[in-house]
C-alpha cells in the first residue's frame, strides 16, 4: 500500500535523515542545483543590468533570494548530516563540515555586511 509520499517526499526525508551517500549530497545538492538555481538572476543581471525599480528586483529577486537561504540552510544540514553517517575516511567528514562552517561564515559575512554599510543587495 502506498504511504502517500512520492519519490520527492522520499528523497527530502533520506537527505534530511543524512542517509544521502556524502558525495552525492555534495556533489548533486551543495554544487550542481546552486549552479542551476542562480542561472535565473545571472541571465537577468546579465542581460539587463540591475534596474532597480523593475518587477523582477522588486518582487521576484526578493522571494527567490528568500527560497535560495532556505534551500542553502537545508543542504547544509543534509550536507551535515550526512558526513556524520558517512563511514568512510575521517578527513572527508571534517572536509564536509569545515566547508560547511566556512560556507555559513561567508554567507553570514555578505549579509551583515549588507545590513550594516547599506549594500542593498550582496553580490553572491
Amino acid at each position: 500500500m502506498a504511504s502517500g509520499v512520492g519519490i520527492v517526499g522520499r528523497t527530502i526525508g533520506s537527505l534530511w535523515r543524512g542517509e544521502v551517500p556524502l558525495g552525492q549530497v555534495v556533489l548533486v545538492y551543495a554544487v550542481l542545483i546552486p549552479i542551476i538555481l542562480g542561472i535565473p538572476i545571472n541571465l537577468q543581471k546579465a542581460s539587463f543590468g540591475w534596474i532597480p525599480e523593475s518587477t523582477f528586483n522588486n518582487v521576484f529577486f526578493p522571494l527567490y533570494s528568500l527560497f535560495l537561504i532556505s534551500y542553502i540552510i537545508f543542504v547544509s544540514i543534509c550536507v551535515w548530516r550526512s558526513a556524520s553517517n558517512f563511514e568512510g575516511g575521517v578527513i572527508w567528514r571534517a572536509v564536509a563540515k569545515a566547508s560547511i562552517i566556512f560556507m555559513v561564515m561567508i554567507v553570514a559575512g555578505f549579509f551583515t555586511y549588507g545590513l550594516f554599510f547599506g549594500a542593498s543587495h550582496p553580490q553572491l
